[in-house]
């Protein structure tokens, strides 16, 4: 499973990221509870983040492709971004395009020596503008059609570029409260966990009998614990939002 999360990492943000995270940590947590508690209702609990977090992953896999074909944003090789040139069509040596890298700095090389599909996509553009062909009807529909296959991808890359910028700067409102909600709960399940592990320390500590350590546990998170977050829970936070003329 952690190998399916490390894969994701390189490529989700925003509110995905921010879930997996969550998810992710909810789940580490719950495993070691159940290796130290094996009781019926920790084992319940831990099965349940499992599950929540595999559903997760399930649906991110699916929807960043990750279980099918996805089409890198690189090349691994300027001989590899060469060969999907002459593949699709586009006239131009090895040594041109070698030299327009070189010497032009476009296409770029980037310092691992991949090369970015975008800019291949955007330099075969300027190929079909300038070197127009004198072509028959037949071949002159088939430029057409790579030229907009090629226009096609570029714009395709474009929308990804843009939505991975947006999702890095919004938050869905329903992520953002899970996400809150998970947090104080998880802080209200440390707490209480806390309190009862350490009971007999706190009286000792206050030169109480040992005895009466559960009296203070309840007395503590009857008056104290669970009024501070019952109190938590009836606050509520002013939003003011944007509609979407952006008024």
């Amino acid at each position: 499973m952690q190998d399916r999360i490390k894969a994701l990492e390189k490529v989700v943000s925003g509110s995905d990221k921010m879930e997996l995270v969550i998810l992710n940590n909810a789940f580490v947590t719950a495993t070691k509870k159940s290796k130290v508690d094996s009781s019926t209702k920790t084992i319940k609990e831990w099965r349940l983040s499992k599950s929540e977090l595999e559903d997760f992953l399930t649906e991110l896999e699916a929807r960043y492709n990750l279980s099918g074909e996805n089409m890198s944003e690189y090349f691994k090789t300027r001989k590899e971004a060469h060969n999907w040139l002459v593949d699709n069509g586009y006239q131009i040596s090895q040594g041109k395009f070698y030299q327009d890298i070189s010497k032009n700095g476009f296409p770029a090389l980037n310092k691992d020596k991949t090369v970015s599909r975008y800019q291949v996509l955007e330099y075969a553009r300027q190929l079909e503008e300038d070197n127009t062909p004198d072509v028959s009807a037949l071949e002159r529909s088939e430029y057409l059609h790579r030229k907009e296959k090629a226009d096609a991808e570029m714009a395709e890359m474009k929308a990804e570029r843009m939505k991975r910028e947006e999702d890095d700067l919004w938050l869905h409102a329903d992520t953002a409260w899970s996400a809150v909600a998970v947090l104080v709960g998880s802080l209200r399940d440390i707490l209480r966990r806390e309190l009862h592990d350490n009971q007999l320390a706190i009286v000792e500590a206050c030169g109480g009998e040992v005895h009466r350590a559960p009296e203070i546990f309840e007395l503590v998170e009857t008056e104290i614990h669970n009024k501070a977050f019952n109190e938590v829970a009836r606050k509520s936070i002013d939003v003011q939002w944007e509609g979407s003329d952006g008024s």
